[in-house]
């Protein structure tokens, strides 16, 4: 352990350092321009986004479209690099106390209930591209719709899984990381794979 005798000797030649000054005084920038960032950036991430609840916790990174059709709800949690991309048929609804962990990506008409987690990359993509016609490129064909996604109270979704629009997980289920789900899932079901399949019931 060093002294408090020789800390103040190794403090009393940093402060006689020809850079002292200078790192000094990007230490006190750096700090005072952070704040300052930080203090107005803070309404506006509320101000622009759509119907958004207060006592939420939204990163400034987060990426949103068609805000008007983005609902959060009452102390959610969404993580840097989580992507919202609402439909204009039901939007995004996030029910209260949900999280949404770095770097999700939800896309269409999706409904997540309250007090559900999903973990870093996962996909909730509630729709779809038309591929029907050969003759025109993919990206230029209609968008599809089967009712988007509906994921309901207390469900956990773990990383990097996939979910396909039309699919409802029922309440207190949990997909197991890497999954992807392309069909319903029962309430209390644990399931995993690719396509996931049941595992077991939690109330068993």
């Amino acid at each position: 352990m060093i002294e408090k005798g020789r800390l103040r000797i190794i403090g009393e030649r940093f402060k006689r350092h020809p850079a002292y000054k200078y790192l000094l005084l990007e230490k006190v920038f750096s700090i005072v321009f952070t704040f300052t960032i930080n203090l107005l950036l803070f309404p506006l991430r509320y101000l622009f986004l759509g119907k958004i609840r207060f006592g939420s916790s939204i990163s400034i990174s987060v990426s949103c479209r068609n805000l008007k059709s983005i609902y959060i709800g009452n102390r959610v949690r969404i993580n840097k690099g989580v992507v919202l991309w609402a439909g204009y048929r039901g939007g995004i609804y996030i029910g209260d106390f949900s999280q949404l962990n770095p770097y999700t990506t939800i896309y269409g008409d999706v409904k997540i209930g309250r007090y559900v987690m999903i973990a870093p990359h996962v996909m909730l993509a509630g729709g779809g591209h038309g591929f029907d016609d050969i003759s025109k490129p993919m990206m230029l064909q209609p968008s599809t719709n089967k009712g988007g996604i509906v994921i309901e109270d207390d469900v956990w979704i773990g990383a990097n899984c996939t979910v396909v629009d039309g699919v409802v997980i029922g309440k207190g289920a949990i997909i197991a990381a890497g999954s992807v789900v392309v069909g319903n899932v029962a309430s209390y079901d644990i399931v995993a794979g690719v396509p996931a399949k049941r595992i077991r019931s939690r109330l068993a």
